[in-house]
């Protein structure tokens, strides 16, 4: 398949608001070097190798045109199992009220789509349960101004969560310790990078598994 740019094909196929939005949208990729790789039939948008999301462009009035955006699968989706070790926790406790009501309008119920992921399962999202949610949890179908910004602030999320994976599998292989960080700096995580260990300020430094509530500096 040709190596196209994302941008190229969404001014070939979208028009107007929907030309402006998923633009914007790919600048926000990109001032967090996140990275959108094409498949056969959407785009996977990926950091570090994890998914963060799924995008399909096709510019047509049926869905999922004219373009939409899907959380990704489990586990990495913005989701927890029933029973499971709910790993994302922490990104419920950094979502405000009115990102969270988004969200909950754009769950993403089992189609029976036939794929591998059927029949749908009882999630819950963000801290709401919900039953029959497909594998990536939630779609924004044509997104606005308003749907853009939950999206946003999930995938800064999302890629601090993939970030601190990463730290924690470092820290588990080397016996790494990170000093901790309140929670009101969720965002620094923007412009973390895992090559830049903080193994500093020993009197300051925790376990990094201690809390699901604590964010690092790396």
């Amino acid at each position: 398949m040709p190596n196209r740019r994302i941008e190229d094909v969404i001014v070939g196929l979208l028009k107007g608001d929907a030309q402006k939005n998923a633009l914007d949208f790919i600048a926000h990729l990109r001032a967090n070097e996140i990275k959108p790789e094409e498949s056969e039939n959407y785009w996977e948008i990926k950091y570090k190798d994890e998914c963060v999301c799924f995008m399909w462009i096709d510019g047509s009035g049926v869905a999922p045109g004219p373009w939409t955006l899907w959380s990704a699968k489990e586990p990495g989706s913005w989701a927890t199992w029933p029973g499971a070790d709910n790993r994302n926790e922490h990104e419920n406790l950094l979502v405000d009220e009115p990102t969270k009501k988004i969200a909950w309008a754009n769950v993403n119920f089992c189609a029976s789509c036939g794929d591998v992921c059927g029949p749908g399962k009882r999630k819950t999202i963000l801290g709401k349960a919900f039953d029959n949610v497909c594998s990536s949890a939630i779609a924004f179908s044509n997104p606005n101004t308003e749907a853009l910004a939950c999206v946003k602030k999930m995938i800064v999320i999302r890629k601090g969560g993939i970030l601190k994976q990463l730290v924690c599998e470092i820290s588990i292989a080397h016996g790494v310790y990170i000093r901790k960080m309140p929670l009101g700096l969720k965002y620094s995580l923007q412009s973390a990078s895992t090559d830049k260990l903080n193994k500093s300020a020993p009197q300051e430094q925790v376990p990094l598994l201690q809390s699901q509530e604590e964010h690092f500096v790396f």
